[in-house]
């Protein structure tokens, strides 16, 4: 046997080298997944790449024209990276809205957390543009996290869906779509789809964006992280803008595809 004229230290020396070697393999492989996730995504948006503004949302909204875009689908910062949701909530919800156009749609994907659903609905409820819809939920299985012990453990978000009387009716004719609960596992770090801890599924977003809007629309996200709506909207042929303030949320946007205009 090799280790049969080895000292123990040689024995624990070479086992040591051996799970390096596993772990490096395991590295390597995550990294080749990763490239051709991005590879993959970058041939189907070569012709119509999605442009990200270094911007604070508060200073990008307002340089748009009012109801000039079809879909506004954003992810903002949760009530856990907010001092005060509501007061969160109500600026920037009401600046966005006005560039919706009337015969558009929009997403919000939000936290489950109570309060955080509370402000929103209040801020939702009281601007007059849109109809606010039952609120969809995003659910995944993929994920465990701690065993609670005195609350049940969160496997779902809550996305509000708003829509005016004038909107086009959803493409929802796919059956398992046309639910309020999206069954999408989240992105697996081990899948190599993984670019950031809140990171949306690519197949929500391009589910979503399919639902509510025509090759040619124009799409924005004001809270764009890491790319993800911008991405499926542009790979579906949909002009797509949007903003983050975050230069290491926009360092990976722009090497899954996106255009990053400081």
């Amino acid at each position: 046997p090799m280790f049969a004229a080895m000292t123990e230290q040689e024995i624990l020396a070479k086992a040591k080298e051996i799970k390096n070697a596993k772990q490096q393999d395991k590295i390597d492989k995550l990294l080749e997944a990763k490239k051709k996730v991005i590879d993959n995504l970058k041939q189907d948006i070569k012709e119509n790449v999605p442009d990200i503004y270094y911007k604070d949302c508060f200073d990008f909204l307002p340089t748009l024209k009012d109801n000039s875009f079809d879909l506004l689908i954003t992810d903002p910062p949760y009530s856990t990276d907010v001092n005060d949701i509501y007061s969160f909530a109500k600026e920037w919800v009401n600046i966005a809205l006005k560039k919706v156009k009337k015969t558009g749609r929009v997403y919000i994907c939000t936290g489950a957390y109570p309060k955080e659903v509370q402000a929103y609905l209040d801020v939702l409820l009281s601007q007059k543009k849109f109809i606010v819809d039952n609120p969809l939920i995003w659910t995944y299985r993929n994920t465990l996290g701690r065993t609670p012990n005195m609350k049940y453990n969160l496997n779902y978000q809550v996305i509000f869906h708003l829509y005016s009387l004038d909107s086009p009716p959803l493409d929802t004719s796919i059956t398992n779509e046309m639910f309020s609960v999206q069954d999408i596992n989240a992105p697996d770090g081990r899948l190599g789809d993984r670019f950031h801890t809140w990171q949306k599924p690519d197949k929500l977003g391009e589910r979503l964006i399919r639902h509510s809007s025509k090759a040619g629309d124009r799409i924005l996200d004001c809270f764009a992280c890491t790319g993800t709506f911008l991405l499926m909207a542009a790979k579906m042929n949909r002009e797509a803008v949007g903003c983050d303030n975050s230069k290491e949320n926009l360092q990976i946007a722009k090497e899954r595809g996106c255009n990053v205009i400081y």
